[in-house]
């Protein structure tokens, strides 16, 4: 078998795609480390193979809120299983 992985961009026709990722980004305001589970937030029709973002948002002691961004890229690919592997 061989299989060859283009790498083209392609959208995933999934509203609210979850999955299980957890990503961590620091405010680049006040520094405070903020974490999003994408098993339970989830990404709106994302590119495969081109970058978008993830939004972050937190409130602060003083009332003030901070919101940011972080451009990421989701790869996928398809690999032969191991003989055997049956997960």
């Amino acid at each position: 078998m061989e299989i060859e992985n283009l790498n083209d961009r392609f959208q995933i026709q999934d509203k609210r795609f979850k999955s299980p990722f957890i990503v961590k980004s620091k405010c680049p305001e006040c520094r405070v480390e903020v974490v999003k589970d994408m098993r339970d937030d989830y990404i709106g029709y994302p590119l495969v193979n081109k970058p978008f973002d993830i939004h972050f948002y937190h409130e602060c002691d003083d009332d003030n809120e901070h919101e940011w961004n972080e451009s990421v890229i989701l790869r996928v690919r398809l690999e032969a299983a191991p003989s055997g592997d049956e997960s």
